[in-house]
């Protein structure tokens, strides 16, 4: 059916997905910058196609709104799991 399951955990940010997603999915991350005096402003954001995001610690190089490479990268653990679903 060209669908896969998996669970995906982010920890520090307590982000937990678990999701039956198509083979084309991708995952965008997006970074703000928070604080009190302005805004939150834009820093970077990065896409990955689900299929190809593996467990283990990523260095993640952000892109701009444009898809230019920022001076900024993003430590990410992601941990990836099939999950079986009874249908």
């Amino acid at each position: 059916n060209g669908k896969t399951s998996r669970v995906s955990t982010f920890d520090d940010v307590k982000l937990f997905c678990n999701e039956t997603v198509p083979d084309i999915a991708i995952l965008r991350l997006e970074v703000r910058e928070n604080d009190r005096l302005q805004r939150d402003d834009f820093v970077g954001q990065a896409c990955f196609p689900v299929r190809e995001m593996k467990t283990g610690i990523r260095s993640v190089p952000l892109k701009d709104k444009d898809g230019d490479s920022v001076s900024s990268k993003l430590l990410c653990m992601i941990k990836v799991q099939s999950v079986n679903c009874l249908n």
